[in-house]
């Protein structure tokens, strides 16, 4: 069902956590697409349905990367939140060119958090990669919205959630359509 969503539709469905196999799926229906693409001579536009509780920045920035490179090509990505867009699924639903969600559903934004464990160096270079990884979140995040760097701060600080309704990112200019209608 998901492959022919993603080859005749030229929709991706990312409902997993964010991890190397889930994002490994939409890499590969993008690349396919992509190929399909090349051989008619045209760049038609792809959704990206999104109902994800989140999961590994690493491994979800990869997926942004290949977005961007893509959009700077000319392909128009639309994300479309259709339930939940959690932690770096939020990130992800903000990086469309253009920015979808139901009327339902809800983003969750929120600082990082990781576990390790090893010898004393080792956490402590995971730490600064981690540290790494959630200032190229808040960057992201304010280039891609209104939301400022101040209120990103003041949630990973305070160690919140902050739980958004498609209204509010609409006005936060993170979200283009608030989708009423198939």
């Amino acid at each position: 069902m998901k492959a022919s969503l993603a080859l005749k539709k030229r929709q991706i469905v990312l409902d997993e956590e964010i991890n190397g196999e889930s994002i490994f799926k939409c890499l590969f229906f993008l690349y396919k697409l992509i190929d399909i693409d090349k051989k008619l001579g045209e760049k038609q536009p792809i959704e990206i349905l999104i109902n994800s509780i989140g999961g590994d920045l690493s491994e979800g920035f990869a997926l942004i990367s290949l977005i961007e490179n893509m959009k700077n090509s000319g392909y128009k990505i639309i994300t479309t939140n259709i339930g939940k867009a959690c932690s770096m699924a939020f990130v992800i639903a903000i990086s469309g060119s253009e920015r979808r969600s139901y009327k339902f559903a809800r983003y969750l934004f929120h600082g990082v958090s990781y576990g390790y464990e090893g010898f004393h160096q080792e956490i402590k270079e995971k730490a600064q990669a981690i540290e790494e990884l959630e200032q190229m979140m808040i960057d992201y995040v304010g280039e891609h919205s209104n939301i400022s760097r101040e209120k990103m701060l003041d949630v990973i600080e305070r160690k919140q959630d902050w739980n958004i309704n498609p209204k509010s990112m609409k006005e936060l200019k993170g979200v283009d359509i608030i989708c009423e209608k198939i």
